[in-house]
């Protein structure tokens, strides 16, 4: 039995002010096109289905146009919700849509039940478990629960596994060993790591989260990664989806498959005549999204204006020279200053939509955190 390993989609991102859905659109077309081409039985969707909770609309279709694909295709469809999904939103309908092979986890309440297969080699389970923290399970145990690990330990004793059989696991957690991907490191620094070796009962872990593909002590345990790039820091990660396959118990063959999307994420150092100068980067896609550094001592004159003629899609415009250095340097020797909450949200702002708030739009942040703080004047 085939089995596509694919996760952290977070479709409907918003990346730098420009909007994913196109190019999230494309790598989708992309997986249904290899999936005609390799026939595998089933797709596994190991969590972040959306970026956020509240999913934009653009997603929630561009979701369903996916799994409409795959259904036509006859191919059965696992997905469980991540951290930035909502569970009861992801999940919704998840009855009714078992009658078109789609299998969506509900929340955990006290057990889980597998999803039985079958073909030449006998019966095959799949067991999924959402994202979980302590709080989500303790109710369910009498004894204290206090660590990602102890919950999933806790999960997998309940569990009503035959060893004898094959099993395979799709969960969205962070495990011990895990390579760990820049991105995944700023977004969230207090991850809980889980123990791999709670996974060895399973003859295949299909794990979503980290957002570089890997394996975590045996090459059955795999992260797939994000089907694509969703920060500048991850601009040399090479993107792709596992392709697995399952014979006879412990008969696991794997192979990765590269997902290029025909806009990258691209990061261009230089000086600015050179990089107006597209022979210099011949390797670069003009529409592709790009972080530019200019080596230019002086700053240029409206500069982004002038080379979003040559790179549409320049997402950010830096500088790295003798100046920007003197100013790192400085700022690493100051102490640490105390921002308000509105100034934390301006930063939020501009790091979403691209461009700083209007005053009517700030003053009613400032209002709104007034409000909020009970008439405390916040600055």
């Amino acid at each position: 039995m085939k089995f596509f390993h694919i996760s952290d989609l977070h479709l409907g991102k918003n990346l730098n002010g420009f909007s994913m859905i196109d190019v999230q659109n494309e790598i989708l077309n992309k997986i249904v096109a290899m999936a005609v081409e390799y026939k595998p039985d089933c797709l596994i969707i190991a969590g972040d289905v959306y970026d956020k909770t509240i999913p934009t609309i653009e997603g929630i279709q561009l979701l369903d146009k996916f799994l409409n694909n795959l259904c036509e295709l006859k191919i059965k469809v696992f997905i469980i919700t991540g951290n930035h999904d909502s569970v009861e939103r992801v999940g919704f309908a998840s009855d009714l849509l078992k009658s078109s092979n789609i299998y969506i986890a509900k929340s955990y309440q006290g057990e889980i039940t597998p999803i039985c297969l079958h073909d030449e080699f006998g019966e095959l389970k799949v067991w999924m478990l959402p994202y979980i923290k302590p709080a989500n399970v303790r109710r369910y145990f009498d004894y204290e629960i206090s660590t990602c690990s102890d919950a999933v330990s806790a999960v997998f004793s309940k569990l009503q596994i035959k060893l004898s059989d094959r099993n395979i696991f799709i969960g969205h957690q962070y495990l011990t060993g895990a390579s760990r991907c820049e991105i995944d490191s700023i977004i969230d620094e207090n991850k809980e790591f889980i123990d791999p070796k709670l996974f060895n009962i399973f003859d295949y872990v299909a794990l979503g989260d980290n957002h570089q593909a890997q394996f975590i002590g045996r090459e059955t345990i795999r992260y797939s990664g994000s089907p694509l790039k969703y920060s500048f820091l991850e601009v040399n990660n090479k993107k792709s989806l596992t392709l697995m396959e399952i014979k006879s118990k412990r008969c696991v063959s794997i192979k990765t498959l590269p997902l290029v999307p025909s806009c990258d994420l691209r990061e261009i150092k230089g000086y600015y005549k050179d990089i107006m100068k597209l022979d210099n980067y011949k390797e670069t896609n003009t529409n592709d999204y790009v972080r530019i550094i200019l080596k230019d001592e002086n700053d240029i004159s409206d500069a982004i204006s002038k080379i979003r003629t040559v790179y549409p899609n320049i997402m950010r415009l830096e500088y790295s020279n003798r100046k920007s250095s003197r100013i790192q340097n400085t700022d690493e020797a100051k102490p640490i200053i105390k921002r308000t909450p509105t100034q934390h949200f301006e930063d939020l702002f501009e790091s979403q939509i691209g461009h700083s708030m209007s005053d009517e739009q700030l003053q009613y942040v400032k209002n709104l955190f007034n409000e909020i703080l009970k008439g405390v004047v916040v600055e």
